[in-house]
């Protein structure tokens, strides 16, 4: 009789330590599978930013391609104008400080394309050269230029020509000052001897 009971008592305390083993693995398992969940949730997202990525990488490739095709079309200068010039500028209006009617410069004007696009170099005896970008009329007889170390497009300038051929181009060149003045050039352009 004692022998049955130390044999019930076996078995039953054989079902109870196995089943405390079957909840802590039916525990560790439904911890597994919470992290697996949160894990597919992570690749889900990553997935998601990839793909958005994807899509940006390709709508910029098409905004520059549109770029370079319009770069390509509007970066030369007409065949006039290109190459190194002397400029002789008089001032024929002013409203700025520190000009008046009559003040003359002469400066080296260098017209040059590339596929950044169309840039005009000034060169002055005591000061340090400047660029411009441009920005041509259809016609290309007026140009915007915008002073590429500018912080403010306040700085902008129109030059306008109205006689370009092979010997010499005469224009204007208009600058609004940082105080809101307007300066008027007189531009006449002559190729520069090497």
């Amino acid at each position: 009789m004692m022998l049955k009971t130390h044999f019930y008592f076996f078995i039953a305390l054989l079902l109870l330590t196995s089943s405390c083993r079957n909840n802590t693995r039916t525990n560790e398992l439904e911890r597994r599978e919470n992290a697996l969940s949160q894990r597919e949730k992570e690749v889900a997202g990553i997935m998601d930013e990839y793909n958005q990525l994807l899509l940006m990488r390709d709508s910029l490739k098409y905004t520059d391609s549109l770029q370079v095709d319009s770069i390509q079309n509007k970066s030369t200068w007409t065949d006039q104008l290109v190459g190194d010039w002397e400029s002789r500028l008089v001032c024929v209006s002013t409203s700025c400080r520190g000009y008046v009617i009559g003040d003359q410069r002469t400066e080296h004007w260098t017209f040059e394309a590339d596929s950044t696009g169309l840039e005009l170099h000034i060169a002055r005896k005591a000061a340090d050269p400047k660029i411009y970008l441009t920005r041509a009329s259809e016609s290309k007889n007026d140009l915007t230029l915008i002073d590429k170390n500018a912080n403010s497009s306040k700085s902008n300038s129109l030059l306008s020509f109205e006689d370009i051929n092979g010997k010499q181009i005469r224009g204007q060149k208009r600058s609004s000052g940082s105080d809101n003045c307007e300066l008027i050039f007189s531009v006449l352009l002559t190729p520069r001897s090497k």
